[in-house]
């Protein structure tokens, strides 16, 4: 999803694939998709610990919480 904020676009999405490495593959189209778009940024929501295993440029900026009701 496309995300408009004060100062920047940003492309959201979910890494919800198969493998780790199905996220790699995408991440170019994906990227090429945001540029035309006119994104400044992407965001991705992904599992506690893969910012190990994301590729250069990626940082961990926030936490995701949930609460059952």
């Amino acid at each position: 999803r496309i995300c408009n904020y004060p100062h920047k676009v940003a492309l959201a999405s979910v890494l919800a694939v198969g493998t780790f490495e199905g996220q790699r593959d995408m991440e170019t189209a994906l990227e090429e998709f945001a540029r035309d778009q006119g994104c400044d940024v992407m965001i991705a929501f992904g599992r506690v610990g893969w910012e190990e295993k994301m590729t250069p440029g990626w940082r961990k900026f926030a936490a995701q919480y949930i609460r059952s009701l």
